[in-house]
């Protein structure tokens, strides 16, 4: 999938669903098969979100909060890779 297409999945959703909220449009793109960073570009295109509002929104989402803790738990042990470094 590429940004463009989510950028369209999303404005499809958004012409029946009006009225959704964020929550609601990233579930439904990530039901459709697209990931965090098309996301973040979708929301950035369709919504004019600025890059870093349309990160935070992705990053803290009921939608992607099982790949958060991922992300984050991944984060941390690159940060004490990097401390334990000679």
């Amino acid at each position: 999938m590429n940004v463009d297409a989510a950028s369209a999945s999303l404005r499809s959703f958004l012409t029946s669903h009006p009225e959704s909220e964020i929550a609601e449009q990233l579930r439904y793109l990530q039901n459709n098969g697209f990931g965090k960073i098309e996301s973040i570009a979708a929301l950035k295109d369709v919504a004019g979100m600025e890059t870093a509002e349309a990160k935070r929104q992705v990053h803290f989402s009921t939608a992607w909060a099982q790949r958060r803790e991922q992300d984050e738990a991944l984060h941390d042990e690159l940060e004490r890779f990097i401390e334990e470094a000679p």
